[in-house]
């Protein structure tokens, strides 16, 4: 089911991104682990126009407290580069 879900995370979100008409190129890159004591580490470094290029990257869960018994990590990163 894995494989799905980053496809069908990454794919929606690229949706919607284009669908917002703004002048950017998006990559949209997605990264599910099962937590089994494993550590993830994510890292990210670029060569571009600091002014109107960005990157955010978001973790699910975002809050251990909120769900207690997820038994996977979810990281997103979405890269926005102005054309």
């Amino acid at each position: 089911m894995v494989q799905i879900w980053t496809d069908e995370i990454c794919s929606k979100l690229t949706k919607e991104l284009v669908e917002a008409n703004k002048p950017f190129k998006y990559i949209v890159t997605c990264v599910i682990q099962q937590k089994n004591g494993a550590g993830m580490h994510l890292a990210h470094s670029c060569y571009w126009d600091a002014v109107s290029d960005n990157v955010v990257t978001a973790k699910w869960p975002n809050d251990r407290r909120k769900a207690p018994n997820a038994r996977m990590t979810c990281f997103v990163s979405v890269y926005g580069v102005a054309y």
